[in-house]
This record gives C-alpha cells, sequence and structure tokens, in this order.
C-alpha cells in the first residue's frame, strides 16, 4: 500500500510512467477555467470530501480512501486511509505551516509548504500547487509556463485533459458542472493511464459537501510523543515511496 493519496499523485506525475505528449489550445481554456475558479472561489466558506482512490501497478491494487477538508484560503487537512480502515497518513496544512504523520512509522514533520517540493519532489512544485488546489475543493487553473490544456463539455461534464510540459505527462479531471449555481464544479473523478498501461490511477468523489460547519478537530493533528522528526528529503521519500 502506498503512504499518501494527492502526493503520491504527485510522485506518479513526476515518474517515468506517463502517457505520451499531445498538444491543446489554451486560451479559450484559460478563460472558462478562470471563470469557473473566481466564481467558486468568492462563495466558497469550507469544503470537504471523501475520496477512493484505486492504483493498479504490477498486478496489484491499492484501494484507499480520503478525507479532505478545506476552510478559507487557509486550512486544509487530509486523511488518508486503506481499504480496512488503517490509517496510512495525515496532513495539515494551515496557511504555509505543515505538518504531516505517519503513524504506522512513527514519524512526523513539521515545516513549511514548500517543504514538499523537495528531495524526489524538487522538482514537482507546480504539481504540488495544482493538487493542492483541488484538494481544497478549488478549480486548477494550470500556467501557460507549465501545461498546455483544453477544457471541453462532454455530457454535461467538464473535462480538462492537461499536458505536463515539464514532463510531457498527460491526466484528465472530470467535473460536474452548474454554470448558474453554487457550487460551478463538483469533481467527479481523475484517471491516469501510463503509455504502457502498466500503470492506472482511478479517482472517484463518493461524496463532497460545500459550507458546511467543519470542526476544528478536522484540523488537529495528534502526534505520538514516541515519533521521530524527520528531514524535508525523508519527507518527499516517506511521500513517494510503496510501503
Amino acid at each position: 500500500m502506498h503512504r499518501a493519496l494527492l502526493l503520491i499523485l504527485i510522485a506518479l506525475l513526476a515518474s517515468g510512467c506517463a502517457a505520451g505528449l499531445a498538444t491543446f489550445a489554451g486560451d479559450e481554456a484559460t478563460v472558462k477555467l478562470q471563470h469557473f475558479a473566481t466564481r467558486q472561489a468568492a462563495e466558497m466558506e469550507t469544503f470537504g470530501a471523501l475520496l477512493r482512490v484505486k492504483i493498479a501497478r504490477e498486478g496489484k491494487i491499492d484501494d484507499l480512501r480520503a478525507e479532505l477538508f478545506s476552510r478559507g484560503d487557509s486550512l486544509l487537512s487530509i486523511y488518508v486511509r486503506g481499504f480496512l480502515g488503517k490509517s496510512v497518513f495525515k496532513a495539515v496544512l494551515a496557511g504555509e505551516a505543515l505538518t504531516v504523520y505517519f503513524p504506522d512509522q512513527r514519524q512526523h514533520f513539521q515545516g513549511r509548504r514548500d517543504d514538499l517540493a523537495s528531495g524526489s519532489l524538487a522538482d514537482a512544485g507546480h504539481l504540488i500547487d495544482l493538487l493542492l488546489t483541488l484538494a481544497a475543493g478549488q478549480v486548477p487553473v494550470p500556467g501557460h509556463d507549465d501545461w498546455q490544456y483544453q477544457v471541453a463539455n462532454r455530457k454535461g461534464l467538464l473535462e480538462l485533459r492537461a499536458t505536463d510540459l515539464r514532463f510531457a505527462h498527460q491526466f484528465t479531471l472530470r467535473w460536474q458542472t452548474d454554470v448558474e449555481n453554487f457550487p460551478y464544479t463538483r469533481l467527479e473523478r481523475l484517471d491516469w493511464v501510463s503509455d504502457d498501461e502498466a500503470l492506472r490511477l482511478n479517482l472517484r468523489a463518493l461524496d463532497q459537501h460545500y459550507n458546511r460547519e467543519i470542526p476544528d478537530s478536522k484540523f488537529v493533528l495528534e502526534i505520538s510523543s514516541s515519533s521521530t522528526a524527520i528531514s524535508e528529503a525523508e519527507l518527499a521519500t516517506a511521500l513517494t515511496a510503496p510501503q
């Protein structure tokens, strides 16, 4: 089983297993995405979601659940557990302050958000930004310098196909869309298949809620006194290495 959820996606996107490069138009997509992003951000106070993620690799399937909670633009928590409920990973981002805890390994990290882009994730800062935006319930708007992308409406679902220009990787995000009523977008799915089909990743949103009250406890990490502090480089390794 892998030790993370969204940050595992970062590792997969930054690895050598990926789809081939494709080219999509960017200007119209930028306008559409920015429109949704601006409206949703202005009206969103809180976001919560339960996600299911399946990672198929080398004949094995990891089946994970993740709970995401965000409040405003300053608080985000991610809690990942295995299919049978075993705690795998938890992180809280409060402003720029980052706390990460691996209960099985009794390891923790306390630092800053920028510390995520270190070690094996040193070149993945743009991916981290995009995925943390997605985790907070916002509409990611990739920048021109890092992405080529295309937006299409397919049977009522807004589809973003993005190619990472730094690594020549491609993935697909889909949202339910409502251009008149908040929330204007709801995450539907994320799909990723490597070029040789040896690696498959499937993310589905099982439940989502917006602007409900979220208890303060969801943004608190209880770290065991016997837990060992790890460095930035060790954090990057822990987030990307299989268990």
